[in-house]
């Protein structure tokens, strides 16, 4: 019989109940795969987790279509159909010969990953907060929505409070052996791996987070020039230091939760000060104006405030009303909605309340329309990812003319 140094299971092993008609179906396929592998060859698996966070929202299970099936342990489903926990994916592996594993979490599943994060992170002292860092979109599901809508970073926070975050990431990849591993032979040395496949290809990126003698260093892989353009919209490489702590998009909402419009722009303007000074700074001709408040981190040793995002910068005139009016439209987009601040306003548009809100954190009136901002993020769009939608352009005016009651109860046409 031939055997085989890798053996790939992307989404397969939880279907085995179903292939083999039986609740010994895993069994079989894993004791299968340990007799097809050399001694020293490994299983990769790809696979959903039982207690994902977004199963625990209230998201589709992926493979049968219906919330919550997963967490009554499969018990109304009986086509054999299932995933698991990690750590009864760990007894089955072990229990069919394969004791010997390594484990990732693939954020935001295992599909189409953005962030992949080792084992090893969550045993360094500032593990949590660099899983925080560097895992942006910690939840994702383009086939479902879930009855009850979520600030999903505002979860993910939650979790990386437990004990053991890494039993509810939404999918594991698992490197499994009946030898010891040589973690060499399959996979670069890093902590964290970071990826953009949404962009055109000569601005996709990936970078590192490892861990050495020097302390911690985020490496990007080099697959372009040193500066790459796409009409006014410029990428160039440009390494700073890791630097560990609170993002400043996560402090202005735990200071917002419970204000008023007024003490909300108290807090805005300490993100709107730190961000004119990097509006201000020439770059090569260009200005960095991708300065959200998730951008800047606040240094625990020093308790700076650090832009952490430096690579974009845009080489074409725009003022720093519409930067800020993108800004302020993109953070409700993203968190605020989700999170019932706008209900502080609710007799206001969203585009009422975030032009309010502008003037109040800048002390003038804004001259300048959505229009601008709109069309201006459009062309952001369509120089890095192709994507030139107009319609996005007529969707984003008409929401913001919506009633913000409304919005609160009409989330998922928000979020598009």
């Amino acid at each position: 019989m031939k055997k085989f140094d890798a053996i790939l299971l992307c989404g397969v092993l939880e279907y085995s109940g179903a292939i083999f008609g039986g609740s010994d179906g895993p069994d079989k396929m894993l004791s299968g795969i340990n007799h097809l592998l050399k001694p020293s060859g490994i299983a990769i698996i790809a696979i959903e987790n039982q207690l994902g966070m977004k199963y625990l929202l209230g998201y589709n299970e992926d493979h049968l279509g219906v919330p919550w099936v997963g967490l009554s342990d499969y018990h109304l489903d009986h086509s054999g159909i299932r995933t698991w926990t990690r750590s009864a994916l760990e007894n089955l592996l072990s229990k069919n010969g394969l004791s010997e594993s390594r484990w990732y979490g693939s954020f935001p599943d295992y599909k189409l990953p953005t962030a992949i994060v080792s084992d090893d992170l969550w045993d360094l002292k500032d593990g949590k907060q660099l899983a925080r860092q560097f895992v942006r979109n910690p939840i994702s599901d383009a086939s479902s929505s879930p009855p009850i809508w979520s600030d999903t970073l505002s979860f993910w926070q939650l979790i990386l409070q437990t004990e053991s975050p890494k039993d509810f990431v939404n999918s594991h990849l698992v490197v499994a052996s009946k030898s010891k591993l040589d973690e060499s032979s399959f996979l670069k040395d890093g902590l964290i791996w970071t990826g953009h496949g949404t962009r055109k290809k000569k601005f996709s990126t990936s970078a590192t987070l490892h861990a050495n003698l020097n302390g911690l260093e985020y490496v990007h892989e080099n697959r372009f020039a040193e500066v790459v353009k796409e009409g006014a919209l410029h990428l160039q490489r440009n390494q700073v230091a890791v630097i560990v702590g609170e993002n400043m998009e996560d402090w202005i909402i735990s200071r917002s939760s419970s204000g008023t419009l007024v003490e909300i722009c108290e807090v805005l303007k300490v993100w709107w000060d730190e961000a004119l000074v990097i509006l201000n700074t020439n770059i090569n001709g260009g200005i960095n104006f991708d300065v959200l408040p998730r951008n800047f981190v606040r240094d625990s040793k020093s308790e700076k405030w650090i832009f952490i995002d430096n690579e974009w910068t845009w080489h074409e005139p725009v003022s720093n009303s519409t930067i800020l009016l993108r800004c302020l439209f993109l953070l409700f987009q993203e968190r605020l909605n989700y999170l019932g601040i706008p209900k502080i306003s609710e007799s206001k548009s969203l585009g009422e309340t975030i032009y309010e809100l502008a003037e109040l954190v800048t002390g003038n009136k804004i001259d300048v329309d959505f229009n601008k901002f709109v069309a201006f993020e459009t062309k952001i769009m369509a120089a890095a990812t192709s994507v030139n939608d107009d319609g996005r352009i007529n969707r984003v005016l008409k929401l913001l003319d919506v009633n913000l009651a409304e919005l609160q109860v009409d989330a998922k046409a928000f979020r598009q």
